[in-house]
């Protein structure tokens, strides 16, 4: 239904007075967008081909870019919340296999009694499903608590100093519970596997502490290698064919773990999760068609098959570690070294886990420091890319321009050119109809100095400036952003190419001009919009189009901010607003640097998993090791050496997962830089984020020794008669 008519006009603008009539869908607030298509095509059929007459989506238009922003948001906390997941499901798995060995002993006597073995996986499975559900609800409540702090933080980050709109925290049971389910599953799965396991035990081993060999390992062993390899094979086959690099890295990565599980051989294993880690690095030029310019979600997946590879790459070096312990033997902490790594060595799945948890939360963490840093250290390079060799830019009411003169009177402005500002030009691409968008015309003076830069021209333009210069020339091209006509929230969907067409029409008397992309801007900072010759953009747009912004540049010495700040301060009357292109550059990586502020103290929990989970198995392997600890303490081993020999472990432990997960993450972001398009076409320079690497490397080392430092005194307490009697 028609609601309401008015009209009105724009003075900052000079266009004269329109007609507007808003249209209302039947339906609620979100449910009447749905037929927006439909009541569009009705309106068009209406009105036929009347001049001047235009439909516009804009509810529509605004949920889509809403729901763009979202999704995307979403996918960023996804990937990244994937890691912690993998974290604390090697965590989970830790723990439970932990429980099982120290519960060995009571579940096969019970077995010895008489109880089946699947009475055996009940009873252990109810037990861990008590726990998992307490923690599925907890985590539940937890989790709706962390998206409210983090909801709070970023409205704080994307709606600036109180402007935007307001974020509201939505909580759905259907989201809140998926979560909790998904959370019980993977634990009640790895219940079950282990309680399978335990009921597999041989009685007589398992009451006398021995090794014992469990039936069906070898068929079980063949069964996984065999799939996992056949999967692998079809992975890398579907990336050749289907040109997926997500499977390009996988398909590799499956097959190699496959030789390893296969050939459980110490050298097949080194050469094969070697490969991995290599393959994934090397893959981008070995396979360039088929990796392309992937996106974020590839490299996610490549840091999980790296990390993965590395720890069973390190876990094979168990000399090495050897030697490293005679090492401080030398240096006068010999018992306490030996001891440390003697129980790491011993138990090597378990130490896989607890490396492989340790490492992905600081692979995770360097990675994204990495990013930030490449996002901070664009500024000098964005600020050469549109500046076009000026200091600041002013604009002015398009009513009541600055002369041009008066702009060059002012002290401190050795020069300054004017670009003529038109707003009544509605685009056509290939890609979007009838949009509105702001025009800028360029005169000579604007390549004085140099001019933005481009990240797509045509062929015959040999450089930047012959591009900007032929526009100039040429009423029949244009330079568009990268961005041209896009809606917001999210990825860029379609970006137009040189050579393109795009028609605009002026929205005043209904004239249409063709128009040829001649080069596409990198960045679009200044919202030049469509860049053409002043000439032709004073004829088509007349008398809409007006020279109401300047770029400027000072003389030599002078403060550009302060330059800017009296040039402001003396047009007060032509609503001049001075920005340098500096101050533009760091408001919009502002937010940047916010977001991976936020994105990092969202980590920070995967961290607190890693160090909590370090302190937990410390606790468990204090009493699992009672007995050990009750002979080393009869033998006269002094309670010092018991506490420094758990802190080495854990700071053997814990260095492994440091170093390896800043190497990794190092190695994975700077492929980001090389390979993705997530930076656009620029070529950053990588930076290494040498202050975040040092308090990634600190703080979790600290942590992890203090998380250990509470079991290792307890185990140095602990009385040898106490441990060494059979009964507690």
């Amino acid at each position: 239904k028609m609601d309401t008519a008015r009209t009105g006009a724009n003075p900052l603008t000079s266009q004269p007075p329109t007609g507007l009539v808003l249209v209302s869908n039947a339906g609620g607030v979100l449910e009447g967008a749905d037929a927006s298509n439909s009541v569009e095509e009705q309106a068009r059929a209406r009105l036929g081909d009347r001049k001047g007459v235009e439909v516009s989506k804009a509810k529509q238009g605004l949920l889509d870019a809403a729901r763009r922003q979202g999704e995307s948001l979403t996918q960023l906390f996804g990937g990244i919340g994937y890691f912690s997941v993998a974290a604390g499901f090697l965590l989970l798995v830790n723990l439970f296999v932990m429980l099982s060995e120290e519960r060995k002993t009571e579940l096969v006597m019970l077995r010895a009694l008489g109880f089946k073995r699947n009475q055996i996986m009940r009873t252990f499975s109810v037990e861990g499903g008590t726990y998992a559900f307490a923690a599925a609800l907890l985590g539940g409540f937890v989790g709706i608590g962390v998206g409210a702090g983090i909801q709070r933080i970023a409205m704080t980050i994307f709606n600036g100093e109180g402007d935007g709109v307001a974020q509201v925290l939505d909580v759905r049971a259907s989201s809140v519970l998926s979560g909790m389910a998904a959370g019980f599953l993977i634990s009640m799965m790895t219940v079950f596997v282990t309680s399978l396991l335990i009921s597999r035990l041989s009685i007589i081993a398992a009451i006398r502490d021995l090794p014992s060999s469990r039936g069906g390992r070898g068929s079980a062993r063949l069964v996984a290698g065999v799939s996992c390899g056949s999967l692998g094979a079809l992975a890398t086959a579907a990336s050749l064919t289907a040109k997926n690099p997500i499977a390009a890295i996988v398909g590799p990565a499956l097959m190699g773990f496959a030789v390893i599980v296969l050939a459980r051989r110490k050298v097949i294993t080194i050469v094969a999760s070697a490969f991995v880690v290599l393959w994934s690095a090397a893959v981008f030029n070995l396979l360039p068609d088929v990796m392309g310019r992937p996106s974020i979600n590839t490299f996610v997946v490549e840091g999980l098959a790296v990390v993965a590879s590395a720890v069973v790459l390190v876990m094979q070096f168990d000399r090495v570690w050897s030697g490293l312990a005679n090492i401080l033997a030398d240096r006068g902490r010999g018992l306490s070294a030996r001891l440390s790594m003697a129980y790491p060595l011993a138990r090597r799945f378990r130490t896989g886990l607890l490396l492989g948890m340790f490492t992905l939360v600081i692979f995770t963490m360097t990675f994204l420091s990495a990013i930030s840093e490449i996002f901070a250290s664009q500024g000098p390079q964005l600020i050469s890319e549109i500046n076009a060799g000026f200091d600041f830019m002013i604009d002015a009411n398009p009513t009541n321009p600055v002369p041009l003169d008066a702009v060059r009177s002012i002290s401190g402005v050795a020069d300054a050119v004017p670009l003529v500002r038109g707003f009544s030009g509605r685009y056509t691409t290939r890609y979007r109809s009838d949009r509105p968008n702001v025009t800028t015309g360029i005169t000579e003076g604007f390549l004085r100095y140099g001019v933005p830069r481009l990240s797509k021209r045509l062929p015959e333009m040999v450089d930047d400036q012959a591009a900007f210069s032929a526009v100039l020339r040429d009423p029949h091209l244009v330079i568009v952003p990268a961005t041209f006509l896009q809606g917001g929230g999210g990825p860029t969907a379609a970006v137009l190419a040189p050579g393109d067409t795009v028609t605009i029409t002026n929205a005043t008397n209904g004239d249409r001009r063709d128009l040829v992309v001649a080069g596409v801007l990198d960045r679009e900072l200044l919202q030049n919009g469509a860049i053409v010759g002043a000439d032709f953009a004073r004829q088509f747009l007349a008398p809409q189009a007006v020279e109401s912004r300047y770029y400027v540049k000072v003389t030599a010495g002078s403060d550009p901010e302060q330059v800017a700040a009296t040039l402001q301060g003396t047009f007060v009357p032509n609503g001049v607003h001075a920005e340098t292109f500096a101050h533009r550059v760091d408001v919009a990586l502002s937010q940047n640097r916010a977001f991976f502020t936020l994105l990092r103290g969202y980590l920070g929990l995967g961290l607190l998993i890693g160090v909590a989970g370090l302190g937990v198995v410390m606790v468990r392997a204090v009493r699992e090791r009672r007995r050990q600890i009750g002979m080393l303490r009869a033998m006269g081993i002094p309670a010092r050496v018991v506490r420094r020999s758990f802190l080495f472990e854990a700071a053997f432990l814990a260095i492994q997962g440091i170093v390896l997960g800043i190497c990794l993450g190092t190695l994975t972001s700077y492929q980001l830089l090389a390979q993705s398009d997530a930076f656009g076409d620029s070529r950053l320079p990588y930076q290494i984020p040498l202050g975040a690497i040092t308090v990634i490397f600190l703080a979790p080392f600290v942590a992890s020794l203090l998380a250990t430092a509470v079991p290792a005194t307890k185990a140095s307490r602990i009385k040898p008669a106490v441990a060494l009697r059979i009964a507690e």
